[in-house]
């Protein structure tokens, strides 16, 4: 690479200097980068401002406001693989058991789901709360040569209503929270109530979860709110992380896949790759989604070669992803990050990190 790390202080920076052995002559064209870490939007927002930073990694939407009247800075976007979604766990939590059986007593039954995917109002949140710098999402397969035509949930809060009595989730006590009387799956009276996890720190995510559960209020659905650091969320089997447990009801953060998706893809949907503790937690289903016909669309996509003929088995499989809500899409991310007007060279990358064309920037003062 175009840069070695010479110096790693935990919680502050990292540096890297220029790699003298670099493979084209006379690159890279800086001596050096600090990758360093600021916590606070608004401080690396000054920091840009007053030139004392030259790039910022995702900024919030809030801020481009700011950048509209700078002069030295600007945002450079492209689409992003990053898309923000609802995880739903369809097995029982807190039994000791992170396999997919017994199913969630609430969100094991489709009902439950179907009418969560259409309480929300998905293009108010894109116009209100994200403001630019997002796109719709609504499967897996939105991006390059596997991007599939899959539409998405309209807002429809009196069918999500109808479902959610048809299943026997009724609010007879009139307390504004459905109770279960001869659902799927819970014990009578069992209160129509849901926990949501996040990450902390990412405004835009914080808020989609609080309007989130606005609008699931307005079904009789109860859905309480809480957030955890990324390194509590994104833990280990070995650390009891929920989402590799199965200890958890609804998730919220964002993921996806690359060029080539079929890793990723496996890692998230098919059944072989629930986290369990015979396989020592490894997987990535962490909704716990189990589907004949999708682990056979899965494995027909890996040994087939033709982009074509994957293409349709992974539209396919993005319908089936749809029909289950084990996922509930919400935003398709740009990859966006400002710059400083004196740094030139830079390309964001749909398919690649920030530092992907590190060698070819240059600083002009």
């Amino acid at each position: 690479g175009p840069f070695m790390v010479t110096d790693w202080i935990s919680g502050d920076r990292i540096i890297m200097a220029a790699n003298p052995n670099y493979r084209e002559e006379g690159k890279p064209y800086l001596d050096d980068l600090v990758f360093q870490i600021v916590p606070s939007q608004e401080v690396s927002s000054q920091m840009m401002l007053e030139n004392d930073a030259q790039i910022m990694l995702w900024p919030d939407s809030t801020l481009r406001e700011v950048w509209d009247t700078s002069d030295n800075v600007a945002v450079q976007n492209a689409p992003g693989i990053y898309i923000l979604r609802m995880f739903l766990n369809l097995s029982m939590p807190g039994d000791g058991d992170a396999g997919p059986n017994p199913p969630h007593p609430i969100l094991g039954d489709p009902a439950v789901r179907e009418a969560m995917a259409l309480a929300i109002v998905y293009d108010s949140m894109l116009t209100d709360l994200a403001e630019g710098g997002v796109d719709r999402a609504t499967s897996p397969f939105a991006l390059g040569w596997y991007d599939c035509d899959i539409p998405g949930d309209p807002y429809d809060p009196e069918t999500a209503a109808a479902i959610l009595e048809e299943a026997g989730w009724i609010d007879e006590d009139g307390d504004g929270v459905r109770e279960a009387h001869g659902t799927l799956y819970a014990e009578d009276g069992t209160p129509l109530s849901l926990s949501a996890t996040g990450y902390s720190g990412f405004r835009l995510l914080e808020n989609t979860e609080l309007v989130i559960a606005e609008y699931l209020a307005d079904i009789g659905i109860d859905f309480q709110v809480s957030n955890e650091e990324m390194a509590v969320l994104f833990g280990s089997w070995a650390d009891n992380a929920p989402r590799k447990t199965g200890d958890y009801d609804v998730l919220v953060y964002d993921t996806g896949a690359g060029i080539n998706p079929q890793q990723h893809i496996s890692d998230y949907f098919h059944s072989a790759n629930i986290p369990t503790e015979e396989n020592g937690g490894t997987g990535a289903n962490y909704t716990r989604w189990v589907n004949e016909e999708a682990d056979a669309l899965i494995e027909e996509a890996g040994r087939t070669p033709d982009l074509a003929e994957r293409k349709e088995l992974y539209c396919q499989l993005g319908e089936l992803i749809k029909e289950s809500n084990s996922q509930i899409f919400l935003y398709q991310f740009q990859e966006g990050h400002a710059f400083n007007t004196a740094l030139s060279g830079v390309e964001v990358s749909t398919w690649a990190p920030l530092t992907w064309d590190a060698e070819n920037w240059q600083l002009n003062q």
